[in-house]
């Protein structure tokens, strides 16, 4: 690129080199996560992750037509840029779900029924770790 090699320097790939600091200062507790969620053991976590818009409408229907035939399913949409988690509750009000950030799940009171939110990840760094709640089968 015509850059004088002296002034140059190689660092690697800073997204994959950072991820692990990245991960240490998430404070996500997977166990609470587990059970805000009302995730048990027959359940499957759909971890969607670092989507763009449209691809969350289509998430979403597809999600509502898996509930049909896997009731124990739950889905997380994690968006490539957190900002746009707004626009995503607004969608998933659209296929009459119940969408709640992640960064708010702390806070939310439990109640004694099970309901099936679309839980919208909003926070930095957490993306990995949500990765290992998630079941393939």
């Amino acid at each position: 690129m015509g850059a004088k090699p002296d002034r140059v320097r190689v660092t690697g790939n800073m997204k994959f080199d950072v991820a692990e600091k990245a991960l240490s200062s998430c404070s996500i507790d997977e166990t609470a996560i587990r059970d805000n969620l009302t995730l048990k053991a027959e359940h499957f976590l759909f971890v969607a992750g670092s989507t763009h818009y449209p691809e969350e409408r289509s998430i979403l229907r597809v999600y509502k037509d898996l509930l049909k035939v896997f009731p124990h399913l739950r889905l997380l949409i994690a968006p490539r840029h957190i900002e746009r988690a707004k626009e995503i509750e607004d969608e998933a009000r659209k296929f009459n779900f119940t969408p709640m950030r992640l960064s708010s799940l702390a806070n939310s009171a439990k109640s004694g029924e099970e309901k099936l939110p679309v839980i919208i990840l909003d926070m930095m760094g957490c993306l990995s770790q949500l990765y290992k709640i998630g079941r393939a089968h």
